[in-house]
Formats: C-alpha cells, structure tokens, sequence
C-alpha cells in the first residue's frame, strides 16, 4: 500500500508540472487573398516582382513573426534576389484581425533549358 501512495504521489506531481508548465501554442488562421506580379507579362531576364497579400483571418492579432518571416518558394523559371515582409516586426506593428501580411519576391524569370 505504501508503494502505491509513493507512485500515486509521483503520477500527480508529474502529471501537474507537465500541465501548469506548458505555454499556449499559437496558430494563425492566414489566408493567401491575392497574388499578383509587376510587370504582369515580364519578359526573360527582365526583373519584376511577385506580391502576395495574406490576411490574418484570426480571431486575435499577431505580435510574433516567428514562422512567418521564414517563407520557402519555388517558382519554376522564376530566380529571386530579395525577399520581403511587411510589417517586418510584429512585435512592433501588430497584425490585427482582418488586415494583412504582405509579402514581395523580387527577382526575374529564367528561360527553360
């Protein structure tokens, strides 16, 4: 019996460091609205720029960039030189519900080999 209270005792602690510990996770609702590309038709080599509003569809505002400022893309023929995010820092510019995040890829399209 007394081995039982010992493990009963050590399953509670436990088990109450493990929930009173844990941080929320935050998940953003975002919803890619618009892509656009300037110039609409660029030529080969010709540098443009690719544009996607993203709106934040949450139901709180974003203050924390982290996994949205590191955004991965593949565009066939496209090679891109700079990336941008606005607002850069959400910490300072809050996204709130129902405005957006704006991304740019500037850079220029490649002829297929």
């Amino acid at each position: 019996m007394r081995i039982f209270l010992k493990c009963l005792f050590l399953f509670i602690f436990f088990a109450g460091m493990m929930l009173s510990g844990r941080r929320a996770l935050a998940y953003y609702d975002l919803y890619a609205e618009s892509i656009s590309i300037n110039p609409k038709e660029p030529a080969v080599n010709e540098p443009c720029t690719v544009t996607i509003k993203v709106k934040n569809r949450g139901s709180s505002a974003i203050t924390d960039n982290t996994g949205l400022a590191d955004v991965r893309i593949n565009f066939a023929d496209f090679d891109h030189t700079l990336t941008t995010m606005e607002p850069a820092n959400m910490a300072v510019t809050a996204v709130e519900t129902d405005e957006y995040i704006t991304y740019k890829w500037k850079g220029h399209s490649f002829p297929r080999a």
